[in-house]
């Protein structure tokens, strides 16, 4: 296709694009949102759609613009937090070293965010996504592995490269969930004053 008609083609589709979204087309709109093509702005202003299903295509879109990260880690529906979840967590083993490093920094506030929030399916969906990874902010990991929930606390505490012989050992002698202490056991390479601790409990 000649340069002219592929600039006319891309053109007709920006407009036809922008169209659908002050028409409120629900189809098209959720297509953008999915889209990882579509441009950021449009990303901004589908994120704040009243349908969930396409805020939640927006909160996995990989092009999606940092500036709206902690408004979806907000929004009310716990299928845009999830969406969004799911997203963080898949980008980080993508990066480089310093490349995560940097990511981590910017999403310390999302994923504290995302640690603490209400619905348990968000919070064990982050700690299954996020139990083998390095470069995740240990505040999260550690808010993870005291949770209550039991589903959430395990995977962290039974895989996470995060957490120091100092933090295991501080995790167990909290006399938290007995499900949480027997995964710090199944843990690789466990060191001695670990393993002591966890007998000093009596469960293990």
């Amino acid at each position: 296709m000649p340069i002219e008609k592929h600039k006319s083609a891309a053109a007709a589709s920006h407009v036809s694009s922008v169209r659908a979204l002050e028409q409120g087309d629900a189809g098209t709109m959720l297509h953008m949102a999915l889209d990882s093509a579509t441009p950021p702005e449009m990303l901004v202003f589908l994120s704040q759609a009243q349908d969930r299903d396409i805020r939640a295509a927006v909160a996995g879109n990989p092009s999606a613009p940092a500036a709206i990260d902690l408004t979806l880690a907000e929004d009310a529906d716990p299928l845009v937090r999830a969406a969004l979840t799911t997203r963080f967590s898949a980008q980080m083993p993508e990066l480089s070293n310093e490349d995560a490093q940097k990511f981590a920094d910017r999403a310390a506030r999302i994923l504290l965010r995302l640690a603490d929030d209400t619905n348990i399916a968000v919070r064990r969906i982050l700690s299954e996504e996020i139990c083998r990874l390095e470069g995740i902010p240990k505040q999260v990991i550690l808010k993870l592995a005291r949770d209550i929930d039991d589903l959430v606390a395990v995977p962290v505490c039974r895989f996470s490269p995060i957490l120091s012989d100092e933090d295991l050992i501080g995790l167990v002698s909290s006399r938290g969930s007995p499900a949480a202490r027997k995964a710090i056991a199944r843990r690789d390479g466990l060191a001695a004053e670990v393993s002591a601790t966890l007998v000093d409990t009596g469960d293990i």
